[in-house]
């Protein structure tokens, strides 16, 4: 492809000056986000790596994300919805291409864990993964190739370089942007911590998809606005979000595996007959799945309470809402 190892990376790095207006400064992250996404488009057209479509669709969430949460009242409201439409339109493109890599980088470990006798039954499944990715990625290709997504792409760019803030866009146009930032980051932050002590062992799993959904929110809003708060303190806030992070992720991911198997078995039925081994084996596949949701679920209390600790808020409080 031409790349030089080191020449990219997935991060978001812009940087800004605290006096710059908020309508100004929503347009940098978005510039950046859409770099990505072309810069990791053709690895995606040739399924060279999930990594590829991976980092399209993180860029596609931060994009999502950055509407949401920074651009209400900077940007022109209908500019703000007709993106949103966008790039929920793409991201949902995607989906289904991502969850059958998940499972395939997963697969190994799934038949690591099964008993010696079992872990060739497995085959079969692995088979059916194998011919779902390939059918997907060709639409994948299709997608990304195709006029619809490349008239988002360009207008949405063309948007962003060629117009310039005004004070009608929103009433926080002209905002600071670190009055902006530190506004909207403190609001994330206080709705998580009110939404993470409201869950207890009865709470739905819905609880901890939508905690874990906010927490997304309010890591992007730090890692955009990271070049206007000190380094060191930022860093501290990031990897206690983060840990609180992979305990919700595990627990999601595993919640959506576990109902996933199913369904592949299903799948696998309807194609023919399927061993009864191969069944057992995605049925102890299942049961392992259900397992380690029972521990992220176990280890969630432990990790929120460090999150919302007096340590952490504090400095969240001095940080962006003084």
């Amino acid at each position: 492809m031409g790349r030089q190892p080191g020449d990219y990376s997935s991060k978001l790095r812009v940087r800004f000056d605290a006096t710059m207006c908020a309508g100004a400064a929503s347009r940098r992250p978005h510039l950046s986000l859409l770099d990505t996404m072309e810069r990791n488009g053709d690895g995606a057209v040739q399924n060279l790596d999930s990594e590829f479509l991976h980092d399209f669709r993180v860029a596609i969430r931060r994009t999502r994300s950055t509407l949401r949460q920074v651009d209400k009242d900077v940007l022109p409201a209908d500019i703000v919805a007709a993106t949103r439409a966008d790039f929920r339109w793409l991201g949902r493109q995607t989906n289904r291409m991502r969850d059958l890599d998940v499972y395939l980088i997963a697969f190994p470990g799934y038949r690591a864990g099964l008993p010696g006798e079992y872990r060739p039954a497995l085959d079969p499944f692995h088979d059916h993964l194998v011919k779902q990715s390939r059918s997907e990625g060709r639409r994948i290709a299709v997608l990304i190739k195709g006029a619809r997504y490349r008239e988002i792409r360009d207008r949405w760019r063309r948007y962003l370089i060629e117009t310039a803030p005004r004070p009608e866009d929103g009433e926080n146009a002209m905002l600071p942007v670190r009055d902006l930032a530190s506004a909207r980051i403190s609001k994330l932050h206080r709705r998580m911590v009110k939404a993470g002590r409201a869950i207890d062992d009865s709470s739905p799993a819905e609880a901890l998809h939508n905690l874990r959904i906010v927490g997304k929110e309010l890591r992007y809003l730090l890692e955009f606005f990271s070049s206007l708060y000190p380094e060191h303190v930022l860093t501290e806030l990031v990897r206690a979000l983060k840990k609180l992070q992979t305990v919700l992720g595990d627990f999601q991911d595993s919640e959506i595996q576990s109902l996933a198997i199913r369904d592949f078995a299903r799948e696998l039925a309807e194609a023919g007959p399927v061993p009864v081994e191969t069944q057992m084996a995605m049925g102890m596949v299942a049961d392992t799945i259900l397992r380690r949701r029972a521990a992220a679920r176990g280890a969630f209390h432990h990790r929120f309470a460090r999150f919302a600790s007096p340590e952490v808020s504090v400095h969240f409080r001095f940080l962006f809402e003084a």
